[in-house]
Order: C-alpha cells, then structure tokens, then sequence
C-alpha cells in the first residue's frame, strides 16, 4: 500500500470553493482500479483547511492517479485557491510487502 496525505490551506475566503472544487475528484479517484480509499477531509478549527487523505495499491498507482485527467483538471483550478500546502508522500507504506 503507498498512502499520502496532502494538506492544504486556502487563500484567505477561497475555503468552501477550494472543497466544492475538490468534492469533484472524489467519485473519479475511488473509481481507479489502484485506489484502496481516498478521503476529503476539513478541519474543524480551520474551516480554510482540507485534506485529501488517500491510499493505492502502489507507488506505480498513485503515479498513474496523478496523471488523469480530472486531477490535471483539479490542480488547474485549484492552485490558484491555495495559500500553502504540505504534503507527506508517503505518508505510510505498508509494511507486508
């Protein structure tokens, strides 16, 4: 298993547009054949932060994730929104491989 969590703080006001925008990549994600799960989360002290918590069969999945389109699709529209971001990649790997 290859999981990575991403957090991400919007610009000032961009908060609930940033999660709309990325409610989207929801369905699409867990539809690939090598996601295990993908979680959006928000914060509940900072409403401007979310968190995309998610896990593939693979290092080689998460790289094909990457590649599609709805998330090329994602990162155009969302960078803008976002003020900073730290990324934990990975976050865990699984240790029975």
């Amino acid at each position: 298993m290859y999981a990575i969590t991403i957090i991400m703080k919007a610009l000032p006001g961009r908060g609930l547009e940033l999660l709309e925008l990325s409610r989207a990549t929801i369905a699409p994600t867990r539809a690939e054949p090598g996601c295990l799960f993908f979680d959006l989360l928000r914060s509940v002290q900072q409403p401007d932060e979310i968190v995309f918590y998610e896990a593939y069969r693979s290092r080689a999945d998460f790289d094909a994730h990457i590649q599609t389109e709805h998330v090329k699709q994602w990162q155009a529209a969302a960078l803008p929104m976002i003020d900073r971001t730290s990324i934990r990649l990975p976050a865990h790997i699984s240790v029975d491989e």
